[in-house]
């Protein structure tokens, strides 16, 4: 959602009537998928009502809109026939209207993640420089490079200052130890003290993270100028395991079709060459690669007949070497 839109839906939330309450607040999170698991402030309105407004909308963009709708009209009663609540009306429509950029709808970092993104932000609230520590599974090589940015990009309009990005290191014995990682971010304690910094991690054992943990909450126990946020990746303990799952794909390539007013057929031919080229299991790395691949027709001077002709190319391709 446009930053000024959701600073403005802020604003006219902390003015509603009942709000200022824990229940009252609670009450409009009614129908929200997942909305149980929201991180939340009992205590300071105004920062809940921001908690509430982000994590409606960290999802896919069809997602976030109606999960947006839903926070709106269960508000609403409590200021019918009220300028506010034509104010919260007037709002709710430019919120449905607005659209995705097509460029950023097919950029990697912007594709999926949900369910990680969300996971990351319910575990950590940046309401205060601290140290925050975060892992997710994948055996994927890019997935790094795809989260780190989504979560800079998520975090650039939360948090005060930039957010340095330390280079991804991997602890393993013929490289780098955990001793050898630890010394690193240390290394860029300087650079805490003026602006934010984002350790990524990759470890091969478990074994190796806990002890990474232990460590870094040991070195950084003390008060914070700014946030310290370490993203661990491990290796999956199943093989053919991926990030994504089928329901991730068909709902990226909807929204696509749809905001290019596409024909609806072009869906399943899609969602075949998908499959074809990234395995029934969706092999991360693949699904990334055909991003990349198709990111070209979405620069506003091909058609959806050439698009199809593409497809069709590259499926009778892959027919023809199984044959």
């Amino acid at each position: 959602m446009d930053r000024t839109l959701r600073n403005e839906l802020v604003k006219l939330l902390s003015e509603i009537p009942g709000l200022e309450s824990f229940q009252g607040r609670l009450s409009i999170l009614n129908g929200i998928p997942g909305s149980d698991f929201f991180r939340r402030d009992e205590n300071d309105a105004y920062t809940h009502i921001c908690l509430m407004v982000d994590q409606s909308v960290s999802g896919n963009w069809s997602e976030g809109k109606k999960n947006i709708e839903i926070l709106i009209d269960n508000s609403l009663p409590r200021v019918k026939d009220t300028e506010l609540g034509k104010e919260l009306s007037r709002l709710k429509e430019k919120i449905l209207k607005q659209r995705p950029s097509m460029p950023e709808l097919v950029e990697p970092d912007n594709f999926d993640l949900v369910e990680q993104i969300r996971r990351f932000f319910n575990e950590n609230t940046f309401l205060t420089p601290t140290l925050h520590i975060f892992s997710f599974s994948c055996a994927s090589r890019d997935i790094m490079k795809y989260f780190c940015s989504k979560i800079i990009y998520e975090l650039k309009d939360q948090i005060e200052g930039n957010i340095f990005d330390i280079t991804n290191h991997r602890i393993d014995p013929k490289h780098t130890s955990v001793d050898d990682v630890c010394r690193i971010i240390c290394k860029h304690c300087g650079v805490l003290r003026e602006m934010n910094v984002l350790a990524s991690i990759q470890v091969g054992k478990m074994d190796d993270e806990s002890l990474l943990r232990k460590k870094l909450e040991e070195q950084f126990n003390d008060e914070m100028d700014n946030h310290l946020i370490v993203v661990i990746q491990h290796m999956p303990e199943k093989e053919n395991s991926s990030f994504f799952q089928s329901a991730d794909i068909r709902n990226w390539i909807v929204e696509i079709v749809k905001i290019q007013e596409w024909p609806k057929s072009i869906i399943n031919d899609w969602m075949r060459l998908v499959f074809t080229e990234c395995g029934e299991h969706l092999d991360t790395d693949a699904v990334y690669f055909h991003i990349e691949n198709i990111k070209r027709f979405f620069n506003g001077r091909f058609s959806h007949e050439i698009f199809k002709d593409y497809i069709e190319t590259r499926l009778s391709i892959y027919a023809e070497t199984k044959t």
